[in-house]
């Protein structure tokens, strides 16, 4: 477990081990990533997250402060061997992990979602991004991050601050990523989408709108969540800000051009 968001709990990971806490801490390497390391000088709103792969490997996405400089960086934490030794990378914008749900793959480091500000928007809780993804592979004991492969330049963001959930899922080479843009003409509601990128080629080569997620005007609130069952059929939730999510499956498995069920409202 991690908890950076206060000076007091910020710099190590908490791990439970033979029935007693340990303290990791990854503040040397933070440091040497970010030499004018700050700490954070109030509570943030619920950055970051964690995934473990098959070979146990750490990944975690942290946001820091600088000295002297507005905003925070965004890094990716690695350690190759659950909290021994730690290495740190930064990542070209704000950024969030692919999280095991269901039955998605993770033999491989996993994928990482990035937004880049491209320009304003009217309405309060949203503006136009470029969503990327990163494929990570590892490499002499370190990680290559790659060039980020664009999904679209219209995202409205994410807000991933409640609870658990994932942008993206892995099935062999495909990793099936689903989002929402700003739509065309103010008013139009949230299209959720979503893509199918080519993992060793490392291009989208499917994408498919899904539904008009609520509420009316342009929301992050709004963000998509998707998962995999066993038997490979993508599950998509979207919506809810003020409203009911919706719900819908891929008829047919691994596949996100083969139709979907209808959109079905549930919860509150």
């Amino acid at each position: 477990m991690f908890h950076s968001r206060e000076p007091e709990s910020f710099g190590y990971l908490l791990t439970l081990r033979e029935g007693k806490w340990d303290r990791l801490s990854y503040l040397n390497a933070l440091k040497k990533a970010i030499p004018k390391l700050g700490t954070p000088r109030s509570r943030q709103h619920a950055g970051g997250t964690m995934v473990i792969d098959d070979a146990d490997a750490l990944y975690a996405v942290l946001f820091v402060e600088q000295e002297g400089k507005k905003g925070r960086s965004v890094v990716l934490l690695y350690s190759p061997d659950l909290g021994k030794s730690f290495q740190a990378y930064r990542l070209p914008g704000t950024a969030f992990l692919e999280i095991p749900v269901g039955h998605n793959q993770t033999a491989r480091p996993p994928a990482i979602g990035v937004l880049r500000f491209r320009k304003e928007y009217p309405t309060r809780w949203t503006r136009y991004n470029i969503l990327s993804v990163l494929f990570p592979e590892k490499k002499d004991g370190k990680l290559v991050l790659g060039e980020p492969v664009e999904v679209t330049q219209d995202c409205f963001g994410i807000s991933n601050h409640s609870g658990g959930y994932s942008f993206a899922v892995t099935t062999g080479k495909k990793v099936h990523v689903v989002y929402a843009e700003i739509p065309k003409k103010p008013g139009g509601g949230n299209p959720t989408l979503i893509a199918t990128v080519d993992r060793e080629a490392r291009k989208v080569v499917a994408k498919q709108f899904l539904v008009n997620a609520s509420p009316n005007i342009a929301d992050v609130h709004s963000t998509p969540v998707v998962a995999v069952d066993s038997k490979g059929h993508l599950h998509v939730v979207t919506g809810a800000h003020g409203g009911s999510f919706l719900y819908l499956r891929s008829l047919k498995p691994d596949d996100i051009e083969g139709g979907w069920t209808k959109p079905v409202a549930v919860g509150r």
